[in-house]
């Protein structure tokens, strides 16, 4: 038998922390997650370590409403790639970087931008084959990246058949 009980308290030093734990490699790994969330969100990866073969990004939806997220891969200052995620609220999605950016080739990827309405926080993880070996670091705001501009849609068709 389960039994749920809630508990609700306000305290402004109250301090969230994630752990992370690999069983098969018996690593473990915790930090601290601050509320502190942003609408434009940077993910920075290394690839100082060739221990380090795999990338990843948890992204948590600070807000009681879904997110539309919309997520920029960025290697040598351009766009490398697009795509969209829908975080529920107070959820978190996570994930290696291939499910957002299958196209893009492993270390060509600088950072990662993810843009909401909704305040988000996130983390980059980065990993060795066995998870004996992992790496977290914060996601930071990213108030200076401008997301390229939609095209217009054309008002008539470009290749109109007759």
């Amino acid at each position: 038998e389960a039994l749920l009980q809630m508990l609700e308290m306000r305290l402004d030093n109250l301090v969230y922390r994630l752990t992370y734990e690999s069983v098969p490699a018996s690593g473990l790994a915790q930090f601290a997650i601050n509320d502190l969330g942003y609408n434009k969100l940077a993910f920075y990866f290394t690839y100082i370590n060739p221990v380090l073969v795999w990338q990843a990004i948890a992204i948590n939806n600070l807000g009681n409403d879904s997110a539309d997220v919309n997520l920029y891969a960025v290697g040598q200052e351009e766009i490398l790639g697009m795509a969209a995620e829908n975080i529920g609220g107070n959820s978190k999605v996570d994930g290696v970087i291939e499910v957002w950016f299958p196209d893009v080739p492993y270390g060509d990827i600088d950072y990662i931008v993810a843009i909401s309405e909704n305040d988000l926080t996130g983390i980059t993880i980065s990993g060795s084959a066995d998870n004996g070996t992992l790496l977290f670091m914060p996601a930071a705001g990213a108030e200076g990246f401008e997301p390229p501009e939609e095209p217009e849609e054309p008002e008539e068709p470009v290749n109109e058949i007759e």
